[in-house]
């Protein structure tokens, strides 16, 4: 996955501080610990799940690698990664997304600020943008007033390659699917 200086997972640091980029460049980065393994492995699954139009059942036995550790996707985990998947359809059917891009990666400033989205959907009449992010870790993550999702919006309103999504639209919905907390879909 590629990181550029300012990206959506840091939006809301930059926002509240655009300072700290420069002032936290010596700083190592750490090793991802367990959790951060486990929940990126989810989003791997639901990648694929939407990328390759399979369900997370069909996932099993994939083999997740990060930071020299290795995590396979096992029938343990398929409760939590079917609540999202079937939150992630609900969603799509319900805002009748028709054009799907999954982990586009996108940019305001080539090179310097970007990111990847999970799911960036417009609807069949072309009025309603959909950027949705998943999170599998325990502490909520509001949707509303969201500055990665926020962010990411931008991205796709200024990158040439999903610019155009913009022309006829009305409404943009910014979606969290967190399978942790009592509601999927915030």
């Amino acid at each position: 996955m590629k990181h550029l200086r300012y990206g959506g997972s840091t939006a809301a640091r930059t926002y509240a501080c655009p300072g700290w980029v420069e002032q936290s460049k010596d700083i190592p980065k750490r090793p991802a610990g367990q959790a951060a393994i486990d929940g990126s492995m989810h989003h791997e699954v639901m990648e694929r799940c939407q990328r390759d139009e399979v369900t997370p059942e069909q996932c099993l036995g994939l083999i997740y690698k990060e930071d020299g550790v290795t995590r396979e996707f096992t029938e343990d985990d398929l409760d939590l990664s079917n609540i999202a998947y079937n939150a992630a359809n609900a969603v799509m059917d319900t805002l009748d997304i028709d054009e799907l891009l999954v982990e586009p990666f996108l940019q305001i400033i080539e090179g310097e600020a970007g990111g990847s989205i999970d799911l960036l959907g417009l609807s069949a009449d072309k009025k309603t943008l959909m950027v949705l992010d998943y999170k599998f870790g325990r502490k909520k993550v509001k949707a509303i007033k969201n500055a990665q999702l926020m962010f990411y919006a931008l991205c796709a309103m200024r990158d040439a390659q999903t610019s155009d999504m913009f022309k006829h639209l009305v409404d943009i919905q910014c979606v969290i699917i967190q399978p942790y907390n009592k509601t999927a879909v915030d």
